[in-house]
């Protein structure tokens, strides 16, 4: 299963976007398979809405709307 971090400090930007680490379990470590960025709202939820199983750690403030967090 591939495991995501991600740091969602803010609006996307492309000085601040959304930005993904993507990994796999590799004994006690994960392997960074690739680091993918999102400068819109739009194109992270395209990204979410793919297909495929993960297990992610989200680092997001605690002012969101509730329909991004929903």
């Amino acid at each position: 299963m591939q495991l995501l971090g991600c740091d969602f400090s803010s609006s996307p930007t492309k000085r601040k976007p959304v930005v993904l680490a993507l990994g796999q379990r590799r004994g006690d470590a994960v392997l960074l398979d690739r680091i993918e960025a999102f400068t819109t709202l739009e194109s992270f939820g395209q990204w979410l809405a793919q297909p495929g199983d993960w297990v992610g750690g989200f680092d997001v403030p605690f002012g969101l709307p509730r329909e991004l967090v929903e």
